[in-house]
């Protein structure tokens, strides 16, 4: 796995002619616009879009929406929190849903030979921990041989988690 301190958006453009999927973290109740969907809504209406017309019965956890973008980028929607944060619940990620969403998207890595592009997905407004969603990382896409880029370009990295 490679970790940067970057700008994803700027990667995709920069690499627009290579096959990724960018999964993230969802919330089960629809709520879209905290944390990363905001700037990926702006990059990418499209997916907020098709998100937004999700229904109760498809927000289920360990859902995953995958979003075609064009023919080279695919977002995965993945329905890995129950709820949003909030002093009664300080950590809504649920990681059996972010596991079971990660194997839909490795399947589909290995289906359409896509590298996964991401950022630490569960680990700001979801709560989760970097080293626990590093260690899933590893072993659901990079022990299947799917190469994995996470950039990070928060001010305070999880990469600088010890």
């Amino acid at each position: 796995m490679e970790c940067i301190k970057g700008d994803i958006f700027n990667f995709l453009k920069d690499n627009k002619y290579k096959k990724f999927i960018l999964p993230h973290c969802c919330n089960d109740l629809g709520a879209w616009g905290g944390g990363f969907t905001y700037p990926l809504e702006m990059n990418y209406p499209f997916a907020a879009q098709e998100y937004r017309k999700l229904t109760k019965k498809e927000l289920i956890g360990g859902a995953t929406q995958l979003v075609q973008i064009n023919e080279y980028l695919v977002i995965a929607n993945m329905i890995g929190q129950k709820g949003l944060i909030s002093s009664k619940n300080p950590t809504p990620v649920k990681y059996p849903w972010i596991e079971k969403c990660m194997e839909t998207v490795a399947n589909e890595a290995i289906d359409t030979k896509a590298e996964i592009v991401t950022i630490p997905f569960g680990c700001g407004l979801a709560g989760g921990s970097w080293k626990i969603i590093k260690g899933l990382i590893k072993t659901i896409w990079e022990d299947f041989g799917i190469k994995v880029t996470v950039f990070d370009n928060q001010k305070i990295s999880v990469f600088d988690e010890k």
